[in-house]
């Protein structure tokens, strides 16, 4: 998500963007046939080094695994017995979303880490879908979703791409790979034996782009709270990537960030000439986070109708509701 500020004094614009990233932990698939496909890891799982040090078995596939399909996916002593150190592993599908075979909707990506933890597997894999994959141009492209329920969670998981899917099941095609009907594994399948290993690189990041020429946009900063790259807060301390900015319509170097839980933060461009854009920076300059922590999502600035040409900041918490801030 991004938004554009006003022109500076000196005829420059800027656009400050947010990417949202809720995969502290890069990952790598390998398969036992060659096979290597970039992932990531679901933020709200145990993190892979936690509890194995790298992800390690054969795998399973058990369709789109949501509540409603746990009936129908064999559970993990469908792999037999495994060597020591190795760990048997379901792989499912995001969504569904548009595909006609499915008649109920979408699901949780958490309610389908429940359902191979239900079934005894010890992690889990989950593809893109169709959709996510852009039908075919985006397809190893990899989402790892937020959690969206509450549950005792116990194993690790990790996002992939759709072809990645495919080709763990020995399906290189991609003319049925894309589009539906699709050509996919029958339930119960067994799969590639992957080892997955992961390294930390950080939540989230802010963008500053010099915008000024819309053919020639230019990353000239990032910025993070400490936070977020420190390796020690990669579980157990909410999720600390941005969802969104809002730039303040009467300065063209203010803009306040919703950070989830990294709270409300306030943030200046400041240049050291504001002729070049090289020379401007993300610096933060206030926040707010409640003793009892945040979970930060949307924010806007409005007028302040109680102070002439005073601005309010309205921020919407996930577990409070909505806050409103005074712009100083």
């Amino acid at each position: 998500q991004s938004e554009f500020t006003n022109l500076n004094p000196q005829g420059k614009r800027f656009l400050v963007a947010t990417d949202e990233d809720f995969s502290p932990f890069r990952a790598l698939i390998q398969s036992d046939d060659g096979g290597s496909y970039d992932a990531a890891e679901f933020g709200w799982t145990v993190p892979i080094n936690t509890l194995y040090g790298t992800l390690n078995g054969p795998t399973v596939y058990g369709g789109y695994g949501c509540p409603a399909d746990r009936a129908g996916i064999p559970n993990a002593s469908v792999l037999g017995a495994v060597a020591a150190g190795e760990e048997k592993i379901l792989v499912l599908q995001r969504g569904p979303v548009g595909d006609p075979s499915q008649a109920g909707g979408a699901c949780f990506f958490s309610e389908k880490v429940e359902t191979a933890q239900l079934a005894g597997y010890d992690g889990v894999v989950i593809a893109n879908h169709h959709e996510g994959a852009l039908g075919g141009p985006g397809a190893n492209s990899y989402f790892c979703g937020g959690q969206g329920h509450i549950f005792n969670i116990q194993i690790s998981a990790v996002c992939v791409g759709h072809r990645g899917m495919h080709e763990l099941f020995d399906d290189g095609n991609p003319a049925d790979n894309f589009t539906y009907p699709e050509a996919v594994p029958a339930i119960g399948t067994i799969g590639d034996k992957i080892i997955v290993t992961t390294q930390f690189d950080g939540w989230g990041y802010v963008h500053l782009f010099n915008a000024t020429d819309l053919t020639n946009v230019v990353d000239v900063d990032t910025f993070a709270i400490p936070e977020a790259m420190d390796v020690t807060k990669a579980a157990g301390f909410g999720d600390l990537s941005v969802h969104e900015v809002a730039t303040d319509p009467k300065k063209w170097n203010r803009a306040y960030l919703s950070y989830y839980s990294g709270g409300m933060r306030s943030m200046e461009i400041q240049c050291t000439n504001n002729a070049d854009p090289s020379t401007c920076k993300l610096s933060e300059i206030g926040g707010y986070l409640d003793a009892l922590g945040n979970d930060f999502w949307g924010v806007e600035v409005i007028p302040d109708p109680s102070v002439p040409g005073g601005q309010l900041i309205l921020a919407s918490d996930r577990d409070y509701g909505l806050f409103i801030f005074r712009a100083q």
